[in-house]
Parts: C-alpha cells; sequence; structure tokens
C-alpha cells in the first residue's frame, strides 16, 4: 500500500523550500524541507526513532471497519476517527478507494470541526500543499495551531516552520523555537535538528554551542543525516567537546552513506589524520551503530 506522508518522513509536515538558514561557520546551517507528508497516526505521546507511520496502526478504529463502506457508514454517523480514515483512503487512494483529494478534504474538514487534532493536522497539510483545496496558509497554520496545542507533535513541528517562513503567520522565531522544543522533546527528529541550527547560530534562541550539539545528538541519535554530519563536524573540530576524530568519522561516514556528499568529503580528509588503530576502531563503530529511540527526556 502507497503510504502518505505530508510533510516529511514519518509525519513531520515539512514545507518545501522553507526554514533555508545560512551556514555558520563549518556546521551546516541550511535545510532543505521535504515536500508535504500526511499522518494518519495520533502521535501526541509517540516517542522512537520514527514517529508514527502513516499506517493505521496506531490509530483507533470505530468498531473496526473491514470495508469501505463500513469506513463510510461509521463517519456519516459522526465518528470523527472514521472521517479521518476515509479521508486518508480519499488521499491514498489505496484498499480499492478512487483517489480523490476534494474528498479526503471534505471528511478531514468534518473531523477537524469536531476537534480531532489528527484531522486538523491532515486538513492543514492539504491546505497549506493545496491539495483537493485552494491553498491557505493562514487557515492550514491556523489548524496546526490547534492541533499544536493538542500536543500533536508533528503539528507542532509544521507550526515552527510556518512561523520560522511567515508563512500565514506573522514570523516570529522565538515562538518557531518554542514550538520546535515542544516537538523535539516528543521526538521529532526534524525538530531536534531545527534547535540544534538555531541554538548554533543564535536564531530566535541565545546561541549556545552545547545545547546545538545536544538537539543535533538527539536528531543524529535516529537517524537524521544532516544532524549526523554536524556532530562528525563538532568532534572534528574539537571547540565544543574535545576533538575525537573516531567519533568524528563514524557521524560522517553514517551521514555520507545517507547521501550527504559533505559528509563524505570530510571523512575522507579525516582519515588522513588518523591512525591505522583509530581507523580500525571507527569503521567497526560505524558498522555496529544502531539508530536508537527518543533520548530526549534529559532536554537542556
Amino acid at each position: 500500500m502507497k503510504r502518505f506522508f505530508l510533510f516529511g518522513p514519518h509525519s513531520m509536515l515539512l514545507l518545501a523550500g522553507l526554514l533555508a538558514l545560512p551556514e555558520a561557520s563549518l556546521l551546516a546551517g541550511e535545510t532543505t524541507d521535504d515536500p508535504p507528508k500526511f499522518n494518519s497516526s495520533d502521535n501526541r505521546t509517540q516517542q522512537g526513532p520514527n514517529l508514527p507511520h502513516p499506517a493505521r496502526n496506531n490509530v483507533s478504529q470505530p468498531d473496526k471497519p473491514q470495508s469501505m463502506e463500513q469506513y463510510r457508514q461509521a463517519a456519516e454517523r459522526g465518528d470523527a476517527t472514521a472521517q479521518v480514515h476515509l479521508g486518508l483512503l480519499y488521499a491514498d487512494g489505496c484498499e480499492g478507494t478512487p483517489k480523490d483529494d476534494k474528498e479526503a478534504v471534505a471528511w478531514f474538514r468534518k473531523a477537524a470541526a469536531q476537534g480531532n487534532a489528527n484531522a486538523q493536522y491532515n486538513l492543514g497539510v492539504m491546505l497549506a500543499s493545496g491539495r483537493g483545496v485552494s491553498r491557505n496558509d493562514q487557515e492550514a497554520a491556523a489548524l496546526f495551531r490547534k492541533a499544536a496545542e493538542q500536543g500533536y507533535a508533528s503539528a507542532q513541528y509544521n507550526l515552527g516552520v510556518m512561523l520560522a517562513n511567515g508563512r500565514g503567520v506573522r514570523r516570529n522565531m522565538p515562538e518557531a523555537a518554542a514550538w520546535y522544543h515542544k516537538a523535539a522533546k516528543q521526538g521529532t527528529a526534524r525538530a531536534q535538528q531545527k534547535l540544534g541550527i538555531l541554538y548554533n547560530q543564535g536564531i530566535g534562541l541565545p546561541k549556545d554551542s552545547k545545547k546545538a550539539m545536544h538537539w543535533y545528538q538527539q536528531a543524529a541519535a535516529q537517524g537524521d543525516a544532516f544532524s549526523q554530519y554536524n556532530m562528525g563536524v563538532i568532534y572534528s573540530l574539537g571547540k565544543v567537546v574535545p576533538a575525537d576524530f573516531i567519533q568524528a568519522y563514524m557521524w560522517f561516514d553514517l551521514a555520507a552513506r545517507q547521501g550527504e556528499s559533505r559528509a563524505g568529503k570530510r571523512r575522507d580528509l579525516l582519515v588522513k589524520q588518523m591512525s591505522p588503530a583509530q581507523l580500525a576502531k571507527a569503521q567497526e563503530l560505524t558498522k555496529s551503530w544502531q539508530p536508537s529511540g527518543n533520548l530526549s527526556k534529559k532536554v537542556p
């Protein structure tokens, strides 16, 4: 089955081209956000290396309907969860349902009117990307805020993106940082990455290299290539923490394997400064590395 993600992998809304920050020193400071993605899971308390995959495995199902008709019947009775599911079926064009963005919007809107955070999030995504409805950044931002205030991590992150770029709302970096922080504490890797950038550059937050490293580390541990590259830079420069070429190599190599070209170049330069023993240990660390869950319970 095709999976939907509006605004980034694993239920993170990433508006294309948003939050294009300049580089600071050798730490990567820019970011290219992914195209809009859908989320069908309620991730208000979800933790882990990946937020809920937009399948239906984390959404309670009304009477566990087994067919499109049963979803529709429950939705027409006013069941908000069924309305969200029906909207996702139309948006995804799966399970024998014809793809129809307008129908998806209609069902998301019905559930959103009942205060369903999942529906508010997905309707916001549709509005922000102009799918099945005219693009309306103001309404999208308002919906993200409603879902964010209910603790919905993806919406918290998306609201931060909108605020950081002045899209549908007045640009407000301190408020954007506050919403990133809320999403980051729930384990949203891209929010953790953004906090690293903001702390590194002192945008919307006091400049703090140690806090920047903390958040890069959280995202890197979940497999975020951008943050892995920055961890490599931090360990190779030895300004925030003592230089550690073994750790630097591992992070550069992990990022390079995900297509981060800068990481591959810096890894290869670093090899020239390492002993054979150091290189062997670094390669072994890379080989045994596994992404971990949310490490952000102890946050600065």
